[in-house]
């Protein structure tokens, strides 16, 4: 039971502005509580943020879901939230325990109440677009639904209660399997990471390093993200698993929370009471998502052998900056000059132009930051807004100046991100950085990536490294051999391309 009474509760007994029972638990509504085999699996306390929090982060990450498969009946509450979406078509249950989905049905009713919902039944589960299944999802799984859905909401036991389930290949390989070519889905795994957690492999919660570790394995799987919601009604945070066929998905996963606020405005459905559908779940609720939790990273950096790319998880503070202050001479490590040379444009004409160059000004050690502080200042930009720029450019009846000379900036000093792929950002050099010239030859260069490609070719399928430092490994610059005090600093014309 509540400490007190909640808002909804208060306004239906009439409760008014300094009634003393405000502060009681004495008109508190008293919660109901769902055990499994002993274990807490589900209440009406947070249920609506719980239920929000398995299945819109996966629903949203896919562009267009049509067919989706529910496997487990833990949390029947995750039926109602599919069908908040317009673009759904089939939903389909799989619980291989009937008696519980009837338990949830009668004693948690709200869960499955789809009444508010327009364009759906009553009850969620006499909607015509809903499906169940009462079978062992191992059984269901195992028949060939190749490519069948595009999300799947994995809503069944914490790992750690059920290792016969999620340390089966065979069932997880078929998971994998039925999803779309852009298909994503979302694995309730349990308890939150913590920052002490001993390797994963070694603790409690090894079923759930199994897990990972096969789908990381899978060769359908291109993305695995991680994320938390403390909001779960339980005593510690709970976390889920996103899996994608399709790198893409992260360009959605990393949206801005105003796109993902227009994503849910077009697609949520609307209601009788004409209330917001999602009460917790919003586009800031996402970008919170998208921020992978300190601990995930702590814990995969303790695997053995230790992944190559936890080497680079800060700024090494024992490494100096050297950066460029135009107006400040004493304190700069660099000095620009400008250089006239011919070159030879596309119709064999000779031109002359100005070049600029930079020189060290003082001695720069091998590994040392080149113009932290310029790189740090990257204009960062996605594909939507490069062809509204393209789009723009003739507005008017003629080209835009101003426009064509930004584009012309975007192409010759901007790249695209890399690290991990998917990511729908483009990175705009704009400080001095972009006076550094550029050679062919990678072996002239004395300056490249903070973070060099990753030894096997590209990034890992997960790897919260990569997710939480993306930004970091797309800018940064040091460098590559000692740079003697009047040496030329040059870069790699190709220092961004690959992984």
């Amino acid at each position: 039971m509540d400490e007190s009474p909640t808002r909804t509760r208060g306004s239906k007994l009439g409760l008014t502005d300094g009634d003393k029972r405000w502060e009681t638990p004495e008109l508190a509504e008293p919660g109901r509580s769902l055990f499994l085999n002993g274990f807490l699996v589900s209440g009406t306390f947070n249920s609506i943020e719980m239920h929000e929090a398995l299945v819109h982060p996966a629903m949203f990450a896919h562009p267009n879901p049509k067919h989706v498969a529910i496997v487990g009946g833990l949390r029947v509450g995750a039926v109602k939230e599919v069908l908040k979406h317009k673009t759904v078509q089939s939903a389909v249950l799989v619980q291989q325990d009937e008696e519980l989905v009837q338990v949830c049905r009668q004693f948690f009713p709200k869960m499955s109440d789809c009444s508010d919902l327009e364009g759906r039944a009553p009850d969620c589960f006499e909607d015509e677009h809903v499906t169940v299944f009462y079978q062992d999802p191992k059984q269901y799984f195992a028949q060939d639904k190749a490519n069948q859905f595009d999300v799947i909401i994995v809503n069944d036991k914490d790992p750690r209660h059920a290792p016969e389930i999620f340390s089966d290949e065979f069932y997880i390989s078929n998971l994998v399997k039925s999803l779309s070519p852009e298909g994503v889905m979302m694995i309730y795994v349990g308890t939150a990471a913590d920052i002490d957690d001993p390797r994963a492999d070694k603790g409690v919660l090894f079923v759930r390093e199994q897990l990972i570790r096969q789908l990381e394995a899978n060769p359908e799987v291109e993305a695995m993200l991680v994320y938390e919601e403390a909001r779960s009604g339980f005593f510690d945070p709970r976390s889920m698993l996103i899996i994608c066929k399709s790198d893409k998905c992260r360009s959605r996963w990393y949206s801005r929370s105003d796109q993902v606020d227009f994503a849910i405005y077009n697609r949520i459905v609307k209601t009788q009471s004409e209330q917001r559908a999602l009460m917790h779940y919003d586009g800031t609720t996402q970008f919170t998502y998208s921020l992978t939790p300190k601990a995930w990273e702590t814990v995969y950096c303790r695997r053995e052998p230790t992944p190559f790319e936890c080497a680079y998880l800060h700024l090494d503070p024992a490494r100096p900056l050297h950066d460029l202050y135009l107006e400040d001479a004493n304190k700069s490590s660099f000095r620009v000059e400008s250089k006239r040379t011919m070159s030879t444009r596309e119709n064999g004409t000779e031109e002359e132009v100005v070049e600029s160059r930079v020189y060290a000004t003082v001695n720069i050690p091998e590994g040392s930051y080149i113009m932290p502080k310029h790189l740090a200042s990257s204009l960062v930009l996605t594909q939507r807004n490069l062809e509204g720029l393209q789009s723009n450019l003739n507005v008017g009846g003629g080209p835009v100046t101003v426009i064509e000379d930004l584009l012309a900036l975007i192409r010759k000093h901007g790249h695209d991100s890399h690290t991990p792929p998917g990511i729908d950002a483009h990175f705009v050099e704009i400080g001095g950085s972009t006076l550094i010239r550029q050679v062919d030859n990678a072996e002239e260069a004395n300056v490249g990536r903070w973070v060099p490609p990753h030894p096997t070719g590209s990034p890992p399928v997960y790897s919260p490294v990569y997710e939480r430092h993306r930004m970091s490994f797309d800018v940064f610059i040091v460098a590559t051999k000692p740079i003697a005090a009047g040496e030329e600093v040059v870069r790699h014309k190709g220092l961004w391309s690959g992984y």
